[in-house]
């Protein structure tokens, strides 16, 4: 059964300060949040929970850090308001004084940040009253949902507990020319503080592969908010790129605080080479881009490796200063003369090859020799794009002791002449390339143009793309000739290259689709005819979840917003809702047994239920609680439902059910009504399973899915014995599963958008991959099959049904009429009639192919 509750009552919004590993993170945050079922508004906007990723690499990432968690408090006064990041990291104390602070979660709790909002939601439900606030009672609030904690999965590191998000490294201060002003970013990208109001976009993804560093520059605080290198395993980045080429990506950016360090399991005998040439065979991915690099770890027989034509052609080299003697006082462990061999055997090898930089200025006891001589350096080399910080002292670093700091006019006046140099070099670089045909990933349609990157990192406006209005054509590779330069210096203009239009005087004028190259494992989508229509629920943020149909065709599902058992009447097209007998019931997973009456999951008040809609009365079963550290106050603990999740019923008519909270399975006696619970034992390197959904095939076995532990597990009810199928690769939110007439175990992946088939004999797994739109990976969530064995699912993201034609390999895809519908479970009745749950339009939904 489901948790990801879609609803319009749960929402979430993040702001992030810094450098793009605070960006990357705040992605894997917000995606996890998204999965889990929680609703992403912009920071400016009115939301539930409000996430502040924070900066500390200068003081000015701290004030503007306070200010936004200020701008929370004030927009949003009884909103949960967390506080996240490498400010939280370095100085929780100050943080957690902060005015309206709930939660604060350094860099390595993020992996729980998740679960922590969950936890600390009652308390901030409750801040207007003490008495609540001191209550052991542990009462959640409406329209809040108890989610299984899922790991940032985008980003997941294998069993590197520390390293659970992907990023790109920036260890700098903001810069005087920020991206706004770069060919390397899009327009409107934010100086500081950028509010993540979508998912992930589909066209690349960012791959920590390493954290940490090992290195202490005078002027740099990250070491101490990031920690030690530690290195993701070849295997792991493997097993990860294979499944993002699968969901639809067409590149990977390796990153990582001090990428050049990367050496897998400690072992200094393999390198970043050893992972590139890895991934260089074991997958096919179109691109692979490698983010900064420290020029004293780029060894140069690395430089072979971009003959292929799947590596981008950018390098970040940053060199901070020209002068040996600043780099020394910087404790850099280069110089300048290797800088310099390094940027020039590489554009000898590569053509074409972008290289930027990052050059610090007004270091203490830089001198006029000492700026002219990065001044110099600069100027040769005609960086694509250079990063011009200030220096800024940072109170813990060597640095900012130093003898001889600068005065800040100094440091504006020598700035301003790296900008310039900057501007001129930036567009010289832009300019040799008008004129010549190059390949664009097209990423965005703005200002009625669709826009794209080169694999040299050109930013490029396609001006005559066929059918631009019509066609989506995000995530797609594209051969354009550049024409010339945008009036902002920035973007170059650009034609296809492969298209030929007939004069437009001619009647019969057609337009070639351009030469567009796909990279993908989703296996083929058909559309499919059939009818829809959609009834609409008497009351908005519903919360509907799973619904489950009795023998009179009525459809029964919960609505966990309004705390109501609901039931829709197809005959007369009414809806009834009835009230459980305890509040905040938080109804989840639902079944109909052969006498008609009606089971639960309440997730929220950690009881199932029994509903007799003949006599409208109700029976429940209590489950034990389990007590939890609070992860704000370690002197407190807190008392967690078991979080009952899905249910199913065995032929003894025994009822099943999947605890998230306390990793268990339990079982109502259907005889004597006790409740008995099989806690899951296995080894594993996860903290937590949480079983997700179940169901019992035709010899009473009981299967389930991990929504974090990246397995199938089986449950022998008669020996009492666990055991499990593993899924290879980065753990994957495993959601719901059910059995079809030959056996086979068939389940469905949220963040991975395939469908699932388990031979249970020989524990193979078949993947299919769900055709997508863009939507990340589609969301495929609820699941269903005929008694004909066709298997149907929701494509929730992506606002689909679809069913899976497994002997012509493909789906037959059928698209809601109303966008946005988010379905989530799905049903299918005696005339084969499909029926869902719109938990973004509050809609219950039918299907007639």
């Amino acid at each position: 059964m489901q948790d990801h509750l879609l609803s319009e009552s749960n929402t979430f919004a993040v702001a992030t300060l810094g450098c793009k590993v605070n960006q990357a993170d705040s992605e894997a945050i917000s995606e996890q949040m998204s999965t889990a079922g929680f609703v992403q508004r912009d920071f400016s906007d009115a939301a539930d929970v409000y996430i502040v990723n924070t900066c500390t690499v200068t003081h000015l990432g701290d004030r503007s850090s306070r200010q936004l968690i200020s701008q929370a408090r004030r927009r949003q006064p009884d909103a949960l308001l967390v506080v996240t990041g490498c400010y939280a990291e370095l100085n929780p104390t100050a943080v957690a004084a902060l005015p309206g602070v709930d939660l604060v979660v350094g860099n390595s709790g993020k992996s729980s940040l998740v679960e922590a909002v969950k936890e600390r939601w009652k308390a901030v439900s409750s801040r207007h009253s003490a008495e609540q606030i001191s209550s052991s009672e542990n009462q959640y609030p409406q329209q809040r949902h108890m989610l299984p904690v899922l790991p940032l999965d985008t980003h997941h590191i294998g069993s590197d507990q520390s390293l659970l998000i992907d990023g790109e490294s920036g260890q700098e201060p903001q810069p005087d020319n920020p991206p706004t002003l770069s060919p390397f970013t899009s327009r409107q990208t934010s100086l500081l503080a950028s509010s993540n109001d979508r998912l992930t976009s589909r066209t690349r993804v960012q791959m920590k592969v390493q954290d940490g560093c090992n290195n202490r520059c005078t002027y740099c605080i990250v070491p101490y908010v990031r920690g030690e290198s530690r290195s993701r395993s070849i295997a792991s980045v493997v097993d990860h790129v294979q499944r993002k080429e699968r969901a639809g990506y067409q590149e990977i950016v390796l990153t990582g605080i001090h990428l050049g360090d990367y050496h897998p399991d400690e072992n200094k005998e393999q390198d970043l080479g050893h992972l590139i040439a890895a991934l260089l065979q074991e997958t096919t991915i179109p691109r692979i881009r490698v983010s900064s690099l420290e020029p004293e770890d780029f060894r140069l027989e690395w430089l072979e490796l971009w003959q292929n034509s799947r590596m981008c052609r950018h390098f970040h080299l940053p060199m901070q200063s020209g002068s040996d003697t600043i780099l020394r006082r910087m404790a850099r462990r280069y110089n300048s003369a290797r800088y310099h061999t390094l940027v020039t055997t590489a554009r000898r090898l590569i053509p074409g090859v972008a290289i930027s930089t990052d050059i610090i200025t007004g270091f203490p006891g830089e001198s006029e020799s000492d700026f002219e001589q990065t001044f110099q350096l600069a100027s040769e080399l005609q960086f694509a794009k250079s990063h011009v910080f200030r220096f800024s002292p940072r109170q813990g670093t060597a640095a900012a002791r130093m003898r001889g700091q600068i005065k800040d006019e100094v440091k504006k006046a020598r700035s301003e002449q790296l900008l310039a140099l900057n501007d001129e070099h930036s567009r010289l670089f832009r300019q040799q390339f008008l004129g010549s045909t190059v390949q664009v990933l097209l990423e965005d349609r703005k200002h009625g143009r669709w826009e794209g990157l080169t694999d040299n990192y050109l930013r490029v406006e396609i001006v005559d793309l066929p059918e631009s209005e019509t066609r989506d054509w995000q995530n797609t590779l594209v051969n354009a000739r550049l024409s010339h330069l945008a009036e902002d210096g920035i973007f170059i203009l650009a034609a296809c290259a492969d298209t030929t239009t007939s004069p437009s005087s001619t009647s019969n004028s057609t337009t070639e689709t351009p030469a567009i190259s796909i990279q993908t494992n989703s296996i083929p989508g058909i559309a499919g005819t059939g009818t829809f229509r959609e009834y609409p629920l008497p009351q908005t943020n519903s919360g509907m979840m799973r619904p489950v149909i009795d023998h009179e065709g009525r459809i029964w599902f919960g609505e966990m917003g309004h705390n109501y058992l609901a039931v829709f009447n197809p005959a007369t097209q009414t809806f009834r809702q009835v009230t459980p007998p305890r509040g905040q019931n938080g109804i989840m997973g639902l079944l109909v047994a052969p006498d008609d009456t009606i089971w639960f999951a309440e997730q929220y008040a950690n009881y199932i239920g029994h509903y007799y809609p003949s006599t409208g009365k109700y029976q429940v079963y209590g489950l034990p609680t389990l007590t939890v550290p609070d992860p704000g106050d370690a002197t407190r603990r807190l008392e967690l439902p078991s979080a009952p999740n899905d249910i199913a019923l065995d032929a003894r008519g025994n009822v099943w059910f999947t605890e998230l909270n306390a990793d268990s399975l339990g079982r109502i006696d259907s005889h004597t009504g006790v409740v008995k619970q099989f806690p899951i034992s296995r080894d594993r390197s996860v903290q937590k399973l949480n079983p997700y959904g179940i169901g019992v095939d035709p010899r009473g076995i009981v299967w389930f899915t991990e929504a974090s532990g990246n397995h199938i597990g089986r449950l022998d009810p008669s020996t009492g014995k666990f055991s499990f199928f593993t899924m290879s690769g980065p753990t994957d939110p495993l959601m719901e599963i059910a059995s079809d007439a030959h056996g086979a175990l068939w389940i469905t992946s949220f963040s991975g958008g395939l469908l699932l088939k388990l031979d249970s004999r020989t524990g193979k797994f078949t993947p299919y991959y769900i055709p997508h739109s863009g939507n990340e990976s589609g969301g495929m969530y609820g699941l269903t099959i005929s008694p004909g064995g066709e298997v149907w699912v929701t494509v929730t993201m992506d606002s689909m049904i679809a069913r899976l034609d497994a002997a012509a390999s493909h789906f037959i895809l059928y698209r809601i009429p109303t966008a946005g519908s988010l379905p989530l479970g799905i049903v299918m009745g005696a005339d084969h009639t499909l029926w869902f749950t719109e938990s973004g339009k509050d809609k219950i939904g039918m299907l007639k192919p």
